[in-house]
C-alpha cells in the first residue's frame, strides 16, 4: 500500500514537473497565444480599424453639418435684416404719403370732384 501511495506522490510531482515546463516554451520577454486568439486578436484588429474609419466620417459629416448649420443661420439673419429694412421702408413711405396727401389740393372739373 505504502509502494501505491509513493508511486502516486511521484506521478503527482512528475505531471506537476512537467506541466511547468510545458508552459515555459516561450521567453520571459515574450507572450505566447495560440493560433485561434491570433487569428481572433487579427479579426477584432480589423474590425476595430473599420470602426474607427467609421466614427472618424461620421465626425467629418456631423462637422460639415455644423458649419451648413452656421451658414443657414448667417443666410437667415441677412434675409431677416432685408425684409426687417422693406417693411420699414414701406411704413417710412405710407408715412409720408399720409402727411403730404392733405396738401394736394383738390382739382374740380366740372362738378366732380377728383382726389
Amino acid at each position: 500500500m505504502k509502494n501505491y501511495r509513493l508511486l502516486l506522490l511521484c506521478v503527482i510531482l512528475l505531471s506537476a514537473v512537467y506541466m511547468t515546463l510545458a508552459q515555459t516554451d516561450c521567453p520571459p520577454e515574450k507572450v505566447c497565444i495560440t493560433r485561434e486568439a491570433a487569428i481572433k486578436a487579427l479579426t477584432d484588429s480589423d474590425t476595430v480599424k473599420a470602426q474607427e474609419a467609421q466614427i472618424a466620417a461620421l465626425k467629418q459629416a456631423a462637422d460639415d453639418l455644423k458649419t451648413e448649420v452656421v451658414k443657414m443661420q448667417i443666410e437667415l439673419a441677412r434675409v431677416t435684416g432685408q425684409l426687417t429694412g422693406s417693411q420699414q421702408m414701406e411704413v417710412s413711405q405710407r408715412a409720408i404719403i399720409t402727411a403730404l396727401l392733405p396738401m394736394v389740393r383738390k382739382k374740380r372739373v366740372a362738378l366732380i370732384t377728383i382726389f
